[in-house]
């Protein structure tokens, strides 16, 4: 395969110093040459910043963001406005990838011409790794295929909290253009959904995606991260994914099968959390009518 494409790697980093190292060897010697890397300071309090200008010097790519702490979205959002590459990914500041990631990818959107790929990824705690891939078999995932077998189970598998195509970023290639149309018109969900609030439109305006179970990107479980705040209210974490998702669900032609998986979220919860989210879904109802299961 050609290098002759750029691909625009966005790095939200807070308070990353302790695998920033890591993290950003991973990204510079990756065998797929072409890239431009972003990388975002979300008002670090510790040296990451130090770091990011050490990397600069060593490697002409990086290009360097810095702005008040407001969060990986906002973060993203900043990089993406200035975002030159044909195609666009995401890495957060704790995590490392695989040497041939960026290069395998690219090869597999360009060979099926896809608007996506994902890949699987590694939870990595401590000395603990898991491998997590997608519930769908490997393959093309286009037109009547996508609307047939990934939409009806896309937010919602039949598995609390667990979705057929999870929203993650970092796991992923896109064009850039649908992406940076995407961060200019999709509300902020903050910190718990702002993955959700670009991967799932995207998804639902285009009705394309390959996958793949091949694992490239290691997911370091720390707290105190730019993206990996502890929040231990669930109920929050709910409202916040439904309100996000609420205004561009509405406004989609799918907007019954796609509000249904949300309602089916919150019905697979324990009762006393079910009925804390009552009123939510009474929100829902005054302007969609929601089928009603047993």
């Amino acid at each position: 395969m050609e290098e002759n494409e750029l691909i625009s790697v966005i790095i939200p980093i807070y308070n990353a110093e302790k695998y920033l190292r890591q993290c950003l060897e991973s990204v510079i010697n990756q065998t797929y040459k072409q890239l431009e890397i972003i990388l975002v300071n979300d008002g670090s309090t510790d040296g990451s910043l130090s770091i990011c200008y050490e990397y600069q010097k060593k490697d002409s790519r990086i290009i360097i963001i810095s702005q008040q702490n407001k969060g990986a979205y906002k973060a993203r959002k900043n990089a993406i406005k200035i975002a030159n590459g044909k195609y666009v990914t995401f890495v957060d500041g704790d995590d490392w990838i695989d040497k041939d990631m960026y290069y395998d990818l690219l090869k597999i959107m360009k060979e099926n011409d896809t608007l996506m790929v994902e890949s699987g990824y590694i939870d990595v705690n401590g000395e603990n790794e898991k491998k997590r891939v997608a519930k769908i078999e490997e393959g093309h995932y286009k037109g009547d295929k996508f609307i047939n077998e990934i939409l009806p189970y896309m937010l919602y598998d039949g598995i609390f909290f667990e979705s057929l195509i999870q929203s993650t970023l970092w796991n992923k290639l896109f064009i850039t253009d649908i992406v940076r149309k995407l961060f200019n018109t999709i509300q902020d969900g903050g910190k718990m959904a702002n993955d959700a609030v670009i991967t799932y439109p995207y998804l639902v305006n285009n009705n394309d995606i390959y996958v793949t179970h091949n694992c490239y990107y290691h997911y370091r479980v720390v707290n105190g991260s730019i993206t990996r705040n502890n929040y231990s209210d669930i109920i929050d974490k709910v409202n916040v994914h439904i309100n996000v998702m609420k205004n561009f669900f509405l406004e989609s032609k799918y907007k019954d099968l796609l509000m249904t998986q949300l309602y089916m979220q919150k019905m697979k919860m324990e009762k006393p959390i079910s009925q804390a989210l009552t009123q939510t879904y009474k929100a829902f109802s005054s302007v969609i009518s929601f089928p009603q299961y047993e």
